[in-house]
Parts: structure tokens; C-alpha cells; sequence
């Protein structure tokens, strides 16, 4: 007997072939996109990032703080005093404060506190 030959195969290989390629070009497109969307995700995170410490700072910068404080002091003087009295006093500055007494030494010495005695312990082996 003869062994016969599918005709119909052939036609079946390619779509199977064909269903691959599109499985396949799916795939990669899904696989662009995640790529391009994780991009875009890293870019955001960045931008937060840098916006966040631009704005903390600029509300902790120590010498911005002191200076508006300092004007903001100056201003409410100024409305309240005369413009001669004002330019007299300089302003304190932001934080100081003026102690009413001069401060006094102790009345007695400090006395050392005794040293603690441990024993020396070899780390070797």
C-alpha cells in the first residue's frame, strides 16, 4: 500500500504559523507598552521627587526664614513707633533673645566623678 499525502496540512501550518505571528506581534506591543508606561512612571517619580525637596528647601532655608521674620518684626515696629525710634534699635535677630541677667558662676567648682574601674579582657583567641 502506498502512504497518502495530506493535502489539507499544509494550508492548516499556515495559519497555525500565521496565528503565531500575530500571538507574537501582541506580545511584543504589550511588552512596548509596559516599557513605555514604566518610563513615564520613573519620569513622574522624578519630578516629584525634585519638586518635593525644591519646596521643603525653600520653607526650611534658615536665612529666608530669618529675613522675612526680621522684616515681618520691622514692618509691625514701624506702624507702631515713630521712623527715628525704628532706625535707632537694629532689630534682634531671628531666634536671639536678650538675657535680662548676665549669667553668674557657679558657687563651687564641679568635682569629677570617679572613674569606673573594669578589667581589661584579652579578645584574642
Amino acid at each position: 500500500m502506498m502512504p497518502t499525502m495530506r493535502t489539507e496540512s499544509s494550508p492548516s501550518r499556515r495559519q497555525d504559523a500565521r496565528a503565531r505571528s500575530e500571538a507574537v506581534q501582541a506580545r511584543d506591543a504589550g511588552v512596548r507598552m509596559a516599557a513605555r508606561l514604566s518610563r513615564w512612571v520613573v519620569a513622574a517619580a522624578v519630578a516629584l521627587a525634585s519638586a518635593l525637596s525644591a519646596l521643603t528647601a525653600h520653607s526650611y532655608h534658615a536665612r529666608a526664614a530669618a529675613s522675612r521674620s526680621t522684616a515681618a518684626r520691622a514692618a509691625a515696629r514701624g506702624g507702631a513707633t515713630s521712623g527715628a525710634a525704628s532706625r535707632s534699635a537694629p532689630a534682634p535677630a531671628a531666634g536671639a533673645t536678650v538675657p535680662e541677667q548676665t549669667p553668674q558662676p557657679p558657687a563651687s567648682a564641679p568635682v569629677p566623678a570617679p572613674a569606673a574601674v573594669t578589667p581589661v579582657v584579652s579578645g584574642g583567641s
